[in-house]
Order: structure tokens, then sequence, then C-alpha cells
């Protein structure tokens, strides 16, 4: 009796779950296709990670990598870097009506095999965001997928070509919201000091990992002189943004072709 009583509240539970799931990929389905017919509002900024045939969530295939990139130039987007954004926005300029912002987290090695010469290819701007103790090594995902990252060489290339960008996102990855003051001073500094040294440049712009931030840590990029910051949360920027709280627009394997002509229209559905 009781068994079968459990049985039937699993049975029930698998349902709503299924049922949930349903209706927010509809939701989704239905937002994607409005955003399509909608005119294009501000600057989307849109955030990758590895960009090749790994099994993490968040690893874009390198034909899909170019498909978007071909729908870019094909419908006229403006691919402006970081600073031209924030240009924009300190002068509280309007936007440019369709103008995309192209970022990658983290410094997978594939940014350079596999990203790289398609940016090239269609002379796109873009900047990726370091985290700079993993530099030369590997990361393992939350699922157990190791990624090689990239090495100095091949950051060294990359900014040379005066096409790509590179910022700090950290020495070892943490959420800086739940870290101690040092620690967070510590990682904000760390990592920018050693992006600046192997680059010799200066650097002000930061993104925070996993997207997590508050007030404090807002205060200490502030006092460190830091120009701006990225989240991770979904929608297009304005000149009104606040600089240390740059919305991003993640763009992963679950993203279909329909979906990407919404997201660089008006953002990511939140």
């Amino acid at each position: 009796m009781v068994i079968g009583s459990l049985k039937k509240n699993s049975l029930k539970k698998s349902w709503v779950a299924n049922w949930y799931k349903s209706l927010k990929n509809l939701l989704k389905t239905i937002y994607y296709a409005l955003m399509r017919l909608l005119p294009s509002r501000g600057v989307v900024v849109l955030m990758y990670h590895s960009i090749g045939s790994n099994d993490a969530f968040f690893t874009v295939s390198a034909e899909e990598f170019e498909k978007q990139m071909r729908y870019l130039i094909e419908h006229k987007y403006q691919v402006l870097s970081i600073p031209e954004m924030l240009d924009l926005i300190e002068a509280k300029r309007t936007m440019p009506k369709k103008a995309v912002v192209i970022t990658f987290d983290d410094g997978y090695e594939d940014n350079f095999s596999i990203a790289f010469p398609i940016l090239k290819k269609y002379g796109f701007r873009a900047a990726v965001f370091l985290t700079t103790g993993t530099i030369s090594g590997s990361r393992t995902t939350s699922g157990g997928v190791v990624i090689p990252m990239l090495n100095w060489h091949q950051i060294r290339e990359m900014a040379d070509s005066g096409l790509v960008e590179f910022y700090p996102h950290s020495d070892t990855h943490p959420k800086l919201d739940v870290v101690n003051e040092d620690a967070l001073e510590s990682e904000i500094q760390t990592s920018r000091n050693i992006v600046e040294k192997e680059l010799n440049t200066k650097v002000t712009v930061f993104a925070y990992p996993y997207g997590r931030y508050n007030k404090l840590v807002m205060q200490k990029l502030r006092e460190n002189g830091f120009r701006a910051a990225f989240t991770v949360e979904a929608g297009y920027v304005s000149s009104a943004v606040e600089p240390l709280a740059i919305n991003r627009n993640s763009v992963d394997s679950r993203v279909t072709t329909a979906m990407f002509k919404g997201i660089v229209k008006r953002g990511r559905y939140k």
C-alpha cells in the first residue's frame, strides 16, 4: 500500500516536472519568435566559453559558432570592442541599433585553435576573460569534462593580431560574493597584475566568475580603478547601464539558430 502510494507520488512529480519543462520551452519559443520580429534594441553582449566538440554544456560547436558569426555579418550587425562600447556608455550616447560585443570566459585553448581563425575570417573583435591560475593548464567542469586552457604564446598571438583583447576573470575562479575581503582583494589584484605584466598593458575591465558579485565586490573594483565589469545576467546594454554590472547573454550548446537570432536582437530569455 505504501509502495503503491510512493509510486503514484513519484509519477505525479515526474509529470509535473515534464509539464513545467514543456511550458518553459514553449514560452522560450514564443519569446524568441517575437524577438525576431521586433527591432534591435541596444548593444547585446554575447558570452561564450569553449568552442569545439567536448561534452560541456557551455560548449558551442565550431560549425555552429561559424554559422552565428556568418549570421552577424550577413545581417549587417556591428561588432564593437569593449572599449568602444564603454566610450558610448560613458558619453551617454545612444547605442547602435544592431550591435554586439563578443566575449569568451575562462580562456580555453579552443578559443585560439578554433574560434580565433573564425574571428579573423570575419574581421571581428572579441575579448577573452582569463582565469589566470589555469593558464597553460586545464579545467575540469562540474560535469567532469577536462578542457585544456590557453598558454601565453597563444594569448600573445591573439593579442598581437589587434582583434582580441584580454581581461582578468579572477585567479582561481571563486564565487567572489562569498570569499573574505582579503581573498577578494587577492583575486582581483593577482589576476589583473598577471595580465598586465604578461601583455604589457593596463586593464580596467573585469568579469565576475559565475556572475557572482555584491556591493563589496563592486566597491573593491571601483577602489582599484576598474572601468567596467561584466555579469551573466541576460539583457541588452543601454547607455544607462551601471558600468560595474553590464549584462551578458550566454551562448551555449542549447542555443539554436532561431534562439540566436532572437538573442542578438534584445538578449536571452531570462
